[in-house]
């Protein structure tokens, strides 16, 4: 059985690990400064019942149309499933904390809000700092992941 949480410090060099394997050891430095910087959202962790990492997705905080949001800066998993369940537990998560939606930039270059249980296009600027904006500037979504919940 699969638990996901969000980031605990022991998890850390676990997530880097993970993303440096998955998505490149220059993601996993820019992740690893956002992280120092504090400029995280919310940091999500998919782990199994001995505690072993299996997927981890995190949201850089920004500000659009003065209202805040989050944008994926990280996702990684085994499996689109996974990503999935990662992502509906992000953005349900964000909603709880006042973000006003989940985005991800996609291979159009395009950037989709997650609401009303489906990614919709958004026409919009983002408020980031300089960092921030190069880390969603490299981090893209290969494809929109399907997000639908399971009964």
């Amino acid at each position: 059985m699969m638990l996901i949480r969000t980031e605990a410090p022991v998890d850390q060099l676990h997530i880097d690990s993970l993303i440096a394997e998955y998505a490149g050891q220059s993601q996993q430095q820019m992740f690893h400064q956002l992280r120092e910087s504090g400029e995280l959202a919310l940091s999500v962790v998919l782990v199994d019942d001995d505690g072993e990492l299996h997927g981890h997705v995190a949201a850089l905080s920004v500000w659009c149309e003065d209202f805040p949001r989050a944008v994926l800066v990280s996702l990684v998993a085994e499996s689109i499933e996974q990503q999935s369940a990662l992502c509906i537990e992000l953005a349900e998560m964000l909603m709880e904390l006042g973000y006003g939606a989940l985005c991800a930039r996609h291979q159009d270059g395009q950037y989709y809000q997650w609401q009303d249980q489906q990614w919709q296009l958004m026409q919009a600027d983002f408020e980031v700092s300089e960092q921030g904006m190069d880390a969603l500037a490299h981090f893209q979504l290969p494809t929109l992941v399907k997000m639908e919940k399971s009964s």
